[in-house]
């Protein structure tokens, strides 16, 4: 799998993508209490920025995020029939059907053996009983 990277998202010659990440979140907004929002005005933070409590409580929130689900699926494509597989079944198929062209040769030449031999058979018994007539006749 060539997995490469190409203006900020992943390209592959698969016809499936390489990688796909898939995050389903629920979120969950509170207010902020006054308490926390002194305690942010009056540390280090809230003094350097010269923060308020108001300006805390204004334009800060407490975000939580939340997956949905605690599970990681992973889906593999593998080859199911692979070059040699491929090669291995048309060599078999190759070989059948020769092996039974030479089988349909092999039984066209017993009929004509067959086929000949009984027609000179029959045509040499002919001629042989028309000869012991003929013996027979003078």
């Amino acid at each position: 799998e060539s997995d490469t990277e190409h203006n900020g998202e992943h390209t592959c010659d698969c016809w499936v993508p390489c990688r796909h990440y898939s995050y389903e979140l629920s979120t969950a907004t509170t207010a902020i209490s006054r308490e926390y929002a002194e305690t942010k005005a009056n540390g280090k933070e809230g003094e350097r920025l010269n923060f308020t409590t108001d300006d805390v409580l204004k334009n800060n929130i407490i975000l939580e995020a939340y997956f949905r689900d605690m599970y990681v699926q992973e889906i593999s494509q593998v080859p199911e029939y692979s070059f040699w597989n491929l090669l291995a079944d048309v060599g078999g198929m190759l070989g059948l059907f020769l092996g039974a062209s030479v089988f349909t040769i092999i039984d066209f030449i017993r009929y004509v053996v067959n086929y000949t031999y009984k027609k000179y058979k029959t045509r040499f018994k002919r001629r042989r009983n028309s000869q012991v007539r003929a013996k027979d006749e003078k």
